[in-house]
């Protein structure tokens, strides 16, 4: 059984007792992965209660002291690494169940308000603003906190995106006046102004300032540089991203719009190599996924691997409609039609009524020859358009007697 393995080890030059010590050494790093991973599996069934809901450990419900009173310290420390690993890899949504059980098992502790803190933020990185606000606003109720400007921060980021402008503006306002070089306040300001207005003096003066204020705040130079992008700045924008990751050389979102840059620039194998880092760093990013594809499908005509990417967008999030129009596009283009129509389909799934991928779905229906299924579709478009010539021809066509 070993005589490949040596037989390998032997090829790269390694002598019999070089070998034997690889051997070992990688036999007992498995076991004591392997005794971890079961030991924290075995806990995480006999205590863990397999209904629960894991928003509920966010309200901190009265029976999770249960929870508490079984979990460890190795158990939590588990939980924590965890949760720091998929927030670095831009994996927040993975990294919150981690979160809510340090929260229910430590609730008041240092550890449980850290993870409470820290939820905040990864319900900002997902999008789910409501939940970010009670979480902030149950740490904030917890009796001897201090309320960080960083918090408000986040409080004032999540009201402002649930268009609680006033809010927003207030707190941030607040923040400013106790703390007027408060870096993440004046980058966030910067934002605010760059939304309401694409070139803003405004915005890059409160960038600036947050930069002068925190030359290390990289959030402030990545902010920095989608606002250069947004105005077409492209070599400022790179140069701002290349800063960052000679700070954090594995700021997942630096080398995904790092990626975007390339593109615009045209420089389709530099935008494929920083989309890839992107995706090793975290392969559930759709986004990037969906990016890659079109660098292959744009730039290099490279409609093989650039299907291969679309349907790595599809298989994290099915529901992606302009990946399933592409690959449907590149499926009809190859002769794969029964797959094109299935793709067209599901782009279609959020949105019925549209012209364009309907006309792409009946096309795919006729030529595997499912008139009835073509014909419908046609209909669908003359519902959503009256005067659609091709539409209609194509009815008439397929109901003329055969």
């Amino acid at each position: 059984m070993l005589k490949p393995v040596r037989n390998l080890l032997a090829k790269l030059g390694l002598r019999d007792g070089e070998q034997t010590l690889v051997i070992y050494t990688v036999a007992i790093s498995t076991a004591v992965c392997a005794l971890i991973i079961v030991g924290f599996w075995a806990h995480s069934h006999f205590y863990g209660n397999k209904n629960e809901d894991p928003d509920a450990l966010l309200q901190l419900a009265p029976d999770a002291h249960f929870y508490a009173s079984e979990v460890t310290d190795l158990d939590v420390a588990a939980h924590d690494f965890a949760a720091r690993r998929y927030m670095q890899a831009g994996q927040s949504d993975t990294a919150l169940p981690h979160l809510q059980r340090i929260a229910a098992a430590r609730r008041g502790k240092p550890a449980g308000l850290d993870a409470l803190d820290r939820m905040v933020r990864a319900y900002l990185e997902i999008g789910d603003f409501d939940k970010a606000l009670t979480a902030a606003d149950r740490l904030m109720s917890t009796p001897d906190v201090t309320v960080t400007p960083s918090l408000q921060v986040c409080r004032a980021i999540a009201f402002y995106n649930i268009k609680a402008y006033d809010e927003s503006a207030q707190i941030l306002r607040e923040v400013l006046e106790k703390e007027p070089n408060n870096a993440e306040a004046l980058c966030f300001m910067g934002q605010m102004e760059a939304a309401a207005q694409t070139d803003s003096p405004a915005a890059e003066k409160f960038f600036r300032r947050a930069l002068e204020a925190d030359p290390n705040y990289t959030e402030a130079r990545y902010q920095f540089a989608r606002y250069f992008e947004n105005n077409g700045d492209y070599q400022s924008a790179r140069t701002f991203l290349q800063q960052v990751l000679m700070q954090e050389p594995l700021n997942v979102r630096a080398h995904a719009r790092l990626g975007m840059i390339y593109y615009y620039e045209l420089n389709a194998e530099a935008a494929i190599r920083s989309y890839q880092t992107a995706l090793a760093l975290n392969p559930y990013d759709y986004n990037t996924h969906y990016n890659l594809a079109e660098v292959y499908r744009t730039l290099m005509n490279d409609n093989e691997s650039a299907l291969r990417s679309f349907v790595a967008a599809i298989d994290v999030n099915p529901g992606h409609s302009d990946a399933n129009f592409r690959a449907g596009l590149i499926c009809a283009e190859n002769g794969m039609v029964k797959e094109a129509a299935r793709y067209f389909e599901a782009s279609l799934q959020k949105n019925r009524r549209d012209p364009r991928r309907l006309i792409q779905l009946a096309a795919a229906y006729e030529r595997v020859g499912d008139r009835d299924a073509a014909l419908s579709v046609y209909k669908e478009i003359t519902d959503i358009d009256p005067l659609h010539s091709i539409a209609i021809q194509k009815i008439k066509f397929l109901e003329a007697p055969e």
